[in-house]
């Protein structure tokens, strides 16, 4: 027995039996957090277990004075983000999480136990505490984080019916490869490489990704426009990089549950089916409806996980809006200039056209510190617009908006909700 254990068990008073349950107990960390300074403890790297715990055992030699920083709230969120992440993409192929866990998983659970350590902070040290906490907003259980992160995160959730959010992408990607961007570039590749075309293809794989999140296979996806089936090479390394083949671990008795709103994937949540999308007229519609079902095939496509939180999913928005605007009589151009504004709506004879940016940020204050568009539209009348669904959780959201926007010294933005920007354009095609 190392010096490590038999310190930890006389100051824990540990049992003979099952001494690392109870020793985890009273340490107050999680049983593979211990596992991990074991093991340490047995090959004599002390320095890699945290002070506040050498300190808990009275085994704190002084090399270890000069240890970093001790570990932040904000690498504990940013590090279950990021495990979070890599756990949903095991379920997603395998249907089930593996062990170990992801390694950033870990290290979040390792965080929180040394916080636990130095003050007390009643963070989640298991996976279990994780997944009861991670579906409510930061600020409910991580009180004390603060600088740019807090600012911008302050309401999101890392998980919403247990599957991780945009949000949670979003904050994985702090410091490592943003796939928002990644899919973004791809397609500004493929743009640059048709030349004047690049503006069909832009629109037409916009749609693409909104409005056939799964697909039969590749055929399906060619055959959407002419300009796949002329520019074949193109359009492939497009659903190489956007699709996966999807698992047969999400097919029901040979079919896929698809959503009859966005054609996303389905899925169940104590016996109940679940749509994506946040919008809660989208599971209002499948509760009536039912689901739409295609048959499941090893050729079945399925938009990536980022690809349908950061494009399909916000898109459906922007379609649903140029219909409606479309039904009241105005033309919409649909992602204009290579996407540099969602949406331009104008009607011949009247004087007045609009820029708008479609967002669905659950947070105010993100959507405020991180919007920056308009720079190309200063003769049309520009809105921020949010879908419906955002106010009735948050009444006070275009307030927020604004004021934040003000203390950050940005440049005044109108944010309206769907239904208000449709009531402004009944009556100015008066």
């Amino acid at each position: 027995m190392t010096e490590f254990e038999a310190q930890l068990v006389e100051k824990s008073g540990a049992p003979a039996v099952r001494w690392k349950s109870h020793a985890a107990a009273w340490m107050g960390v999680s049983r593979p957090t211990l596992d991990a300074y074991l093991a340490h403890a047995s090959v004599g790297n002390l320095e890699q277990i945290p002070k506040a715990v050498l300190e808990m055992l009275g085994l704190l030699p002084e090399q270890t004075a000069s240890q970093p920083k001790p570990p932040s709230v904000e690498e504990m969120v940013l590090s279950f983000a990021v495990g979070l992440v890599a756990l949903q993409d095991e379920i997603d192929t395998h249907g089930y999480p593996r062990v170990p866990y992801p390694t950033h998983l870990q290290r979040g659970l390792d965080v929180a136990s040394i916080l636990k350590c130095l003050d007390g902070s009643e963070y989640p040290v298991t996976l279990a505490d994780l997944l009861g906490v991670a579906g409510k907003p930061l600020y409910e259980w991580c009180p004390k984080l603060d600088g740019p992160v807090s600012d911008e995160f302050y309401a999101a959730r890392l998980l919403e019916n247990f599957e991780i959010t945009r949000d949670c992408l979003a904050l994985a990607e702090r410091g490592q490869q943003d796939s928002e961007h990644v899919f973004y570039q791809a397609v500004m590749d493929c743009c640059e490489e048709l030349g004047s075309a690049g503006q069909e293809l832009y629109e037409a794989w916009r749609r693409t990704v909104v409005e056939v999140p799964v697909a039969s296979g590749y055929t399906q996806l060619l055959g959407r426009h002419p300009i796949f089936m002329r520019q074949i090479g193109v359009a492939q390394r497009l659903i190489d990089t956007f699709y996966v083949r999807m698992p047969p671990v999400h097919a029901e008795a040979g079919k896929v549950l698809l959503c009859p709103s966005t054609g996303t994937r389905l899925r169940r949540v104590g016996g109940k089916l679940i749509t994506e999308l946040r919008d809660d007229s989208a599971q209002r519609a499948l509760d009536m409806q039912g689901p739409k079902a295609i048959d499941y095939t090893p050729d079945v496509l399925e938009l990536r996980r980022p690809a349908r939180l950061f494009w399909s999913l916000p898109g459906w928005h922007e379609i649903k809006l140029m219909e409606s605007a479309q039904q009241l009589g105005w033309e919409v151009d649909l992602w204009p200039k290579l996407d540099t504004v969602d949406l331009v709506i104008r009607k011949k004879g009247n004087a007045k056209r609009f820029a708008v940016d479609v967002k669905d940020h659950i947070s105010a204050q993100g959507l405020a510190r991180s919007f920056k568009r308009f720079r190309d539209y200063k003769t049309h009348v520009r809105f921020v617009v949010i879908p419906d669904y955002l106010k009735v959780l948050n009444p006070d959201y275009i307030k927020v908006f604004t004021r934040a926007r003000a203390s950050l010294g940005k440049e005044k933005v109108d944010l309206l909700t769907v239904s208000e920007l449709l009531k402004l354009l009944k009556k100015a095609e008066k």
